[in-house]
């Protein structure tokens, strides 16, 4: 008879680490900027991110706003613009292709980018 208790023993069992679980031991690991960069990419609230990295939300928000070359508001900023630019890259490609909802949201960046080239 064949022993099985190797692979019915709890403790023999190996979990696989998923990505977003080596993702998360990463962000822990980081540096607060890292964290904050990272978090940002990933469309957190600046509340959220606050929380996650130990900050007062109501202090980050304020430095958001008015402290643009504070290191984490660079690092909060190339997150969402690293995220946002690789939805934009693939929103284009659809748009050539001919998808109409790519098309139509193309149309809207433009307009956004004509009315802020005027103000």
């Amino acid at each position: 008879m064949k022993d099985t208790t190797l692979l019915t023993d709890p403790k023999n069992l190996k979990q696989s680490k998923t990505t977003s679980d080596l993702f998360l031991e990463d962000l822990i690991k980081s540096s607060k900027e890292d964290q904050v960069y990272k978090l940002a990419s990933l469309f957190f609230t600046p509340e959220d991110i606050a929380f996650f990295v130990g900050l007062n939300p109501e202090e980050f928000k304020r430095r958001i706003k008015f402290s643009p070359e504070d290191s984490l508001v660079i690092a909060y900023r190339k997150g969402v613009m690293e995220t946002e630019i690789k939805l934009r890259f693939d929103t284009h490609r659809y748009a050539l292709s001919g998808s109409p909802e790519a098309i139509n949201t193309m149309k809207d960046y433009l307009s956004k980018q004509k009315i802020s080239e005027i103000e």
